[in-house]
């Protein structure tokens, strides 16, 4: 670069914040995405004219500031040739691209960084090819980014084998709730009897049904508390019988059997059945009554099972387990506070005039 046009990577953009500084977009190690190419076209310096005016891009809401020369370095690109005044609005003084949003900083940072493209983890490749030759950016480029989601395609279709058409159809069915009119079917009923099943071992809890003496009680219209036992003991059956027919038919059908075993789901679905099945085992047996009842309670890991259907829980644990070592000093900190200041509760509540002979 030249001394004149050192300053024009420092570019910042704003629009959700009131500024932020314009960085590389996060990357990842395997796949096509987080891979970077660096262009090999000419650069051309600015002239110290107008060029160096800052430029406002308003991509689909969100303003991007930039100087003109920095547009300039590649002017074969739509931003860097005259073809940009196309889009200007001259009400707003503003280029407006009615254009994906997370994917224009990392093509502004092409500009930046003399060429360099990044394809951002959260970022489909298919889309962020299509942006690329929206916006002009070199050929040579696109056609790398373009191969390596394609080789990103047949890595996806490689690794599903499947033995037959009714393999692929039937995991699909019971594990994709978005492939077909029939698995969004049989995922809304399965999220209903996880919530019936919770309910109903919410209820069973009572003490009304669990005291004999009051076995035939009424409770409304002849409905007795014998009644109530019994439809919960239904429910229980009815539950336990679907969520053992998604298992095992999830288990046969999957296409790979490790990756199978090795998802935190799959372990949640086999503990919300197994104690049922453990406690037809244990049940007259008297030295595993401790055990029976540890099983019981695991039954409430039934109410995990419906994270499998909301995509913001699995957000929300992926930033968790990478807040982990922060996690771990806050609590660290809080449990440090919890005893410095309950022992000074302590002292204040039970010590005499004498805090000598005080222990806590």
């Amino acid at each position: 670069n030249t001394p004149g046009d050192a300053t024009t990577t420092d570019t910042t953009f704003t629009g959700d914040k009131d500024t932020a500084a314009a960085s590389p977009p996060p990357l990842t190690k395997n796949g096509s995405q987080g891979s970077c190419v660096k262009c090999n076209g000419s650069v051309t310096s600015p002239p110290m004219t107008a060029e160096n005016d800052i430029v406002v891009i308003n991509v689909a809401g969100l303003k991007f500031k930039t100087k003109r020369s920095t547009l300039r370095r590649f002017p074969d690109t739509l931003l860097g040739s005259n073809e940009i005044e196309d889009f200007y609005v001259e009400e707003r003084q503003e280029y407006f691209f009615d254009r994906c949003r997370s994917t224009f900083e990392t093509i502004l940072y092409y500009y930046q960084s003399n060429g360099i493209v990044c394809l951002p983890s959260y970022v489909n490749p298919d889309v962020f090819v299509e942006e690329l030759r929206f916006f002009k950016i070199s050929e040579s480029v696109v056609s790398k980014f373009n191969a390596a989601a394609t080789l990103n395609k047949r890595s996806e279709i490689e690794t599903q084998d499947y033995f037959c058409d009714f393999q692929q159809k039937t995991w699909l069915l019971f594990d994709d709730p978005n492939s077909s009119k029939a698995a969004k079917v049989i995922g809304y009923l399965d999220q209903i009897i996880i919530l019936l099943a919770v309910a109903a071992q919410c209820v069973e809890s009572l003490p009304l049904l669990r005291n004999k003496e009051m076995e035939y009680s009424v409770l409304f219209n002849n409905f007795t508390v014998y009644d109530a036992s019994y439809t919960l003991l239904i429910i229980e059956k009815f539950s336990i019988t679907w969520f053992t027919i998604i298992f095992v038919v999830r288990a046969v059908s999957c296409p790979s059997k490790i990756a199978f075993s090795k998802s935190i789901l799959n372990w949640l679905d086999l503990l919300a059945v197994l104690p049922f099945y453990l406690e037809l085992v244990l049940l007259n047996t008297k030295p595993y009554l401790t055990v029976l009842r540890f099983f019981r309670t695991m039954r409430i890991v039934r109410i995990f099972k419906i994270s499998r259907y909301f995509q913001g829980l699995f957000a929300l644990g992926r930033a968790l387990s990478a807040s982990a070592g922060e996690l771990l000093l806050l609590s660290l900190m809080l449990a440090t506070f919890v005893v410095l200041f309950s022992s000074l509760i302590y002292f204040t509540d039970n010590c005499d005039t004498n805090l000598c002979n005080a222990t806590v």
